[in-house]
């Protein structure tokens, strides 16, 4: 298959709405071998391209009339071996570009993005041919009301570490540094060069932790860092006040970074090694955190933090192994609570999305219409339901989690949710009436006490 036509199948895949439909469409084409060298190269998380295609592509005159050939798949190889960087990287994209047939061009640049745009990823393509994707490694924590912590080792002190408020980053340490994100996508290194300065004594590791943006050498929120983040990451800069912050809590050998894999070395040494690693760092810092014997004074640690406007802490156990999946040696302490809110609109995704036309968010709000946020539609049985009858929702009452009570981006006197998500994919059928704000804030309160 040609490079046009397998951007044509994306385009196709990108417009069905059921996951069902999209794994069997990507089953029925998975032998094509071009087909799995595009998945491969835009999937595989190891493959890092260090560079994102600026706005500059845009401006090219698509008006080329080659597809993929043998320079095409040589230049991808070169961006992910580093044989190409830079400006050179830059160039030699552009110019390839600028050669190709718009839909060969745009199905080279959501490559390098690593983003095909066509609502699918690593987990239908293995279920379409098994291990075609390899899965990139990530250490969760485990949910505080599964958490077993009578076998946590509270005789040599647990850590009861800051919850991080930024994006998170693996810095994956070569010959240099680049950073990539939980799900494999790669962030454009040129804004960070004082991070990578300060990590050049590092080689062959990879660093856990979180990215934030000072601004006049302040910390900013969440919602504005990560825009900036977000930005950066699409080829946009820091504004001459701002400046990158890389805040880590764990270490590994960039070896021992695979899929399903343990490395038993105790968190303890992990940690006394990272803070060993960046002891002389300016712009890279090791995550603030506590020591305890008790889980009651980490309770009141996540407390007294929560109430400081923090988002929380984590709680990890002195001897935990680092594992791909779910770890339950460190467990989540951060600020949940509960509305029941009245549906009050549907909004349908954007031009270009995978849930174009279709109900992408919620329009929720409290019963005195003090508080209203949008909610994101939890998944795609949710999403089938409210497409088949939009008007049996409206009205409904749906129960949304929460994290924080915020003033709404429009700066009048109204408020919104911080982190808001579903607890069901479906409306209370045994409830009618809407939480007023007051009992709203009650609910986050009860959780601080």
């Amino acid at each position: 298959m040609n490079s046009d036509k397998i951007y044509q199948l994306l385009q196709e895949i990108a417009n069905v709405g059921s996951t069902k439909e999209k794994t069997k469409i990507v089953s029925e084409h998975i032998h094509d071998l071009d087909f799995q060298n595009v998945l491969s190269n835009a999937l595989d998380p190891t493959k890092i391209y260090g560079i994102v295609p600026s706005l500059q592509w845009q401006e090219i005159n698509l008006s080329g009339t080659k597809e993929f050939d043998f320079t095409t798949n040589e230049l991808i190889k070169s961006l992910s071996n580093r044989e190409l960087t830079g400006h050179d990287a830059r160039d030699a994209l552009l110019a390839e570009l600028s050669e190709l047939t718009p839909d060969s061009a745009n199905l080279l640049v959501n490559i390098i993005k690593k983003d095909l745009r066509a609502g699918f990823g690593a987990s239908i393509t293995n279920k379409a041919k098994s291990g075609l994707i390899p899965v990139y490694p990530y250490m969760r924590c485990e949910q505080r009301k599964s958490a077993k912590f009578n076998k946590f080792n509270f005789k040599n002190g647990v850590y009861s570490q800051h919850k991080a408020d930024g994006l998170y980053a693996n810095g994956n340490i070569t010959d240099t540094l680049n950073f990539v994100s939980r799900q494999g996508s790669e962030f454009p290194m040129d804004e960070f060069s004082d991070i990578i300065n300060d990590l050049k004594h590092i080689k062959e590791r990879q660093l856990h932790g979180e990215l934030l943006v000072l601004r006049d050498g302040v910390i900013l929120d969440r919602n504005t860092g990560n825009g900036i983040l977000n930005s950066i990451s699409s080829g946009g800069k820091f504004a001459e006040n701002e400046k990158p912050l890389y805040v880590c809590w764990d270490t590994i050998p960039l070896s021992e970074a695979k899929s399903k894999n343990k490395y038993k070395v105790p968190y303890c040494e992990r940690l006394a090694l990272l803070e060993d690693l960046l002891k002389d760092c300016s712009h890279v810092k090791v995550i603030d955190y506590e020591k305890f014997h008790t889980l009651e004074e980490c309770y009141e640690h996540a407390k007294a933090l929560i109430k400081s406007g923090k988002e929380g802490t984590v709680i990890k156990d002195p001897d935990m192994i680092w594992e791909d999946g779910t770890n339950k040696y460190q467990v989540k302490i951060k600020v949940e609570f509960n509305c029941d809110l009245v549906i009050a609109g549907i909004g349908l995704g954007r031009e270009g999305t995978k849930t174009e036309g279709r109900a992408a968010t919620l329009l929720c709000k409290t019963s005195d219409d003090l508080l209203s946020v949008n909610v994101t539609v939890k998944n795609e049985k949710m999403r089938d339901a409210i497409d088949a009858n939009p008007d049996e929702w409206i009205g409904k009452i749906a129960t949304v989690i929460a994290n924080d009570i915020s003033l709404d981006s429009s700066g009048k006197k109204a408020y919104s949710l911080s982190l808001p998500r579903f607890a069901e994919d479906n409306y209370r059928t045994d409830k009618t009436e809407a939480d007023t704000f007051k009992q709203c804030e009650i609910s986050l309160q009860s959780c601080m006490e």
